[in-house]
């Protein structure tokens, strides 16, 4: 059986958020911002670029995700209020954020991915993330209990398109009705997922979190997938 998760916010999240990282940086270049403004900002230009250049720049030849993530600071910082280079800043937030130094670990991570190994599952990861993923779930001393690694940069392929799954499925050597696939975005992960045939679970770790439909199956930790998926 082959056992898939999503990484951001279903297995780590960002320390605090990413407007605090942004702010304290701002900060150490003698600029105060609101953290509420830059958050805001943050994930508008987030989508914003994701639409001009769709995984981190990957399928655009003078694009690198370096420099997509460059973009990303530049702008927020930006319309936030600051005024100067932002590269100084882009840097080093680039190099903090390709390490432990800024990521949490949820949890019930650990317990969770050890009770699918001792029960004798193949165990990878499918996400949207830029080529830092291998190295940061090292970092986090996660990358132990997986066997493979699908980052969407690196395939050259994201969620919620139908080959990133298909990719993990030819990899573990596993027919899609004896796979699971485990992630908090209805699209990206469970309805992607679904459309391919694989089984898959909806995490909703915000308790005022609803199911965005009926018959959605979700469950609110990872223990709780437990007896679904095993």
């Amino acid at each position: 059986r082959l056992i898939t998760l999503d990484v951001t916010n279903t297995c780590v999240k960002v320390t605090r958020t990413v407007a605090y990282h942004y702010v304290r940086k701002a900060a150490v270049y003698g600029i105060t911002l609101s953290e509420q403004e830059v958050e805001k900002q943050f994930h508008s230009h987030y989508k914003r670029l994701w639409t001009e250049y769709p995984n981190f720049g990957v399928y655009n030849e003078e694009m690198t995700c370096r420099k997509w993530w460059d973009e990303v600071v530049k702008r927020t910082l930006i319309s936030s209020g600051f005024n100067g280079s932002t590269e100084h800043i882009s840097k080093e937030l680039y190099d903090e954020f390709s390490g432990y130094s800024n990521w949490d670990i949820y949890d019930d991570v650990t317990l969770f991915l050890q009770t699918i190994k001792n029960a004798g599952c193949i165990v990878g990861v499918i996400s949207n993330f830029d080529d830092r993923l291998d190295s940061i779930l090292t970092s986090l001393g996660l990358r132990s209990y997986f066997d493979f690694i699908i980052s969407s940069y690196n395939e050259r392929c994201h969620k919620p398109q139908p080959q990133i799954f298909e990719k993990a499925l030819r990899k573990a050597g596993i027919v899609y009705h004896n796979c699971w696939h485990i992630g908090d975005h209805y699209t990206n992960d469970y309805q992607a997922a679904t459309n391919v045939g694989i089984n898959s679970v909806l995490l909703l770790r915000d308790q005022n979190k609803e199911p965005p439909k009926p018959g959605v199956v979700n469950v609110r930790t990872l223990p709780e997938a437990v007896d679904i998926i095993l």
